[in-house]
């Protein structure tokens, strides 16, 4: 801590210095998934597929011409299931599904210990968006 005059002249007000952490390079490129390959999925996995230091590991979507259209768009594999999609070694997703679908995709990516990007709205309804906040063990 750095001691610092603050307005009164006295010197004896005090600042903390920001810490600044170094950055981690990584040596491979982050394996990130899509789930749902509607309008908005479609263009998350445009825009991740081109992204550098990403691999878009593949779209998931149950119906096989939304499937059919994220591989045109992406040169990627799809999938119809999350659980084809996480057994691929996804590290991210991000989840364009229906709103109804948002609060149960996310928590079985959490459980997995898979990071999250969820498209608006997190949940269906408040009372469900307060389920997700409940803390609860994940493992490791």
């Amino acid at each position: 801590m750095k001691s610092m005059g603050a307005g009164s002249g006295t010197g004896t007000e005090s600042r903390i210095e920001p810490r600044i952490e170094p950055r981690i390079e990584r040596t491979e490129a982050l394996r990130v998934g899509v789930v749902g390959a509607g309008v908005m999925g479609s263009n998350h996995a445009r825009v991740l597929a081109g992204l550098p230091g990403v691999r878009l590991v593949g779209v998931v979507d149950p119906l096989p011409a939304h499937r059919m259209r994220a591989t045109e768009l992406t040169n990627c594999r799809t999938f119809a299931s999350l659980d084809e999609l996480i057994a691929e070694g996804v590290e991210a997703v991000t989840i364009a599904a229906p709103t109804h679908l948002h609060h149960e995709i996310a928590l079985a990516a959490i459980a997995r210990n898979i990071h999250v990007l969820v498209e608006k709205p997190i949940a269906s309804s408040v009372e469900e968006a307060g389920r997700s906040s409940t803390p609860r063990s994940v493992p490791a």
